[in-house]
């Protein structure tokens, strides 16, 4: 019933993951392992090239660090989207927006629960080290309707993948190309977070330069759909305070303020690119202004201990 599909790169790490469905899935089920060691194929061309070889009527695209504990987990999931007509991709954690600026699933409201671990400490007790609980359900809920979904684990009927595959064209790396997938299925279909799962992934996630170059390709891929919310309007301050975001990350991760500014320019009506050319810069000034009194307070908190100490000295 179910084409598992799994982009590997450390063999000793996806043997486990094997081992793991073959004792949790619960259905009938068939892999398709691509060893990308030596390729080093996008995960775009991998999930499209092994989709093709599936010959299960359900496509499930997940990370080979992750470990599901909850017994006959893939009848579950089936029996759960069939519920569902118009599901898309299901996962186990996704966002209910997507703004044209600072652009990703967790960029605001969240649905997810994962124990999230640390990368390369969890090889002899795979639970051992999961101290992060990733849980955002206010509501209680068991399936929550989220716009795009994270790419740990990506649930989806073959048919809507043969409608709509991952788009190796526009993102040839290991970033955003879940997000783009989920986006472009969620145009037409309705996208889900399956929450009474019990999932542990072996990895906390990182953002780089190769990831902000792959956000702003889907800037400016998607920028008259955006922004989007599932749950209703899209408040200006919301893009404002994404715009300063992205700002922020762009310095830490080394991209050019006269890149990250012209990305800017592209994605915003004039209008709201002059707002963003005061806020930027007035939020600056704020959160310097914050931490330099941060710093004058804990040096004043500590300094009648210097002065006792060098009583003491002297």
């Amino acid at each position: 019933m179910i084409t598992f599909i799994i982009c590997s790169i450390r063999p000793e790490v996806c043997n486990r993951l094997l081992q793991n469905l073959s004792e949790t899935a619960g259905v009938e089920y068939e892999t398709i392992v691509f060893d990308n060691r030596d390729a080093q194929w996008g995960l775009c061309r991998v999930y499209n090239h092994c989709a093709e070889k599936a010959r299960f009527p359900y496509l499930c695209f997940l990370h080979e660090d992750i470990r599901i504990e909850t017994k006959a987990w893939g009848k579950k999931m089936i029996e759960t989207v069939e519920k569902i007509p118009d599901c898309g991709v299901a996962g186990f954690a996704g966002g209910l927006q997507m703004g044209k600026n600072a652009t990703s699933w967790w960029a605001g409201p969240t649905r997810m629960n994962i124990y999230s671990g640390s990368k390369g400490k969890n090889h002899l007790d795979l639970k051992l080290n999961y101290t992060h609980h990733l849980y955002s359900n206010p509501d209680t809920e068991e399936v929550s309707q989220v716009l795009c979904v994270d790419g740990v684990f990506h649930f989806v009927r073959k048919t809507i993948w043969e409608l709509i595959r991952y788009d190796e064209d526009s993102f040839s790396g290991f970033h955003f190309y879940d997000v783009d997938f989920s986006f472009a299925v969620a145009e037409k279909y309705s996208n889900y977070a399956l929450l009474n799962f019990d999932v542990f992934h072996d990895s906390d996630g990182s953002i780089n330069a190769d990831y902000l170059k792959n956000m702003f390709v889907f800037q400016r891929k998607w920028n008259r759909k955006l922004p989007k919310n599932i749950k209703g309007e899209y408040p200006v301050s919301a893009e404002l305070s994404e715009a300063f975001t992205m700002f922020i990350l762009c310095l830490k991760k080394h991209v050019s303020i006269k890149k990250c500014g012209v990305q800017i320019y592209r994605i915003n009506k004039l209008p709201l690119f002059i707002l963003i050319l005061f806020y930027i810069p007035v939020q600056v000034v704020i959160k310097i202004f914050y931490r330099i009194m941060r710093q004058r307070k804990s040096a004043s908190a500590f300094s009648p201990q210097l002065l006792r100490a060098s009583k003491i000295e002297n």
